[in-house]
């Protein structure tokens, strides 16, 4: 039976994420329901707007290393399974 590799992923970009989804939270609540979750010593004018973007460019980082460890892994793969050239005698 085939044994399945580890998938590495950096703490630093699932801390990027979490941010980044917590952001997008904070400012969809903003938006949705108009309730302010946040001091306000902490707003500023379009928080909102600002958190939804700022949140979504800090998920492109893990997004991007996803892409390529699954692109490294299937050329892997597909050059694991080619089959060898003919060999004349």
């Amino acid at each position: 039976m085939k044994t399945r590799e580890r998938v590495s992923i950096p703490v630093g970009l699932v801390v990027l994420e979490a941010i980044g989804l917590v952001l997008i939270a904070l400012g969809l609540v903003k938006i949705a329901s108009g309730t302010d979750l946040l001091p306000q010593g902490l707003r500023f004018g379009n928080y909102p707007l600002v958190f939804l973007l700022v949140g979504v460019a800090l998920l492109v980082p893990f997004n991007v290393h996803m892409i390529r460890m699954i692109m490294t892994r299937a050329a892997a793969t597909r050059h694991s399974s080619a089959s060898p050239p003919d060999q004349k005698v």
